[in-house]
């Protein structure tokens, strides 16, 4: 772990990206996966999927409920 321009950046390596990328998705907008391009692109749809749900594009106007 070290600190990056824009926060944290956590490094390791792993076999799978299950667990990972649930763990990840629980950060939600606070996470950015950098690498690899695949498990960006996996939680990049997962979080396209909820925000379909959610009624439309994503918005900045946080907070919950």
């Amino acid at each position: 772990m070290e600190e990056g321009p824009d926060g944290l950046v956590l490094s390791m390596d792993v076999k799978g990206t299950a667990e990972l990328k649930a763990w990840i998705l629980e950060w939600g907008s606070n996470a950015e996966v950098l690498e690899p391009e695949s498990l960006r692109q996996e939680v990049a749809a997962e979080l396209e999927r909820a925000a379909a749900r959610y009624g439309g594009r994503p918005t900045d106007r946080g907070g919950g409920g």
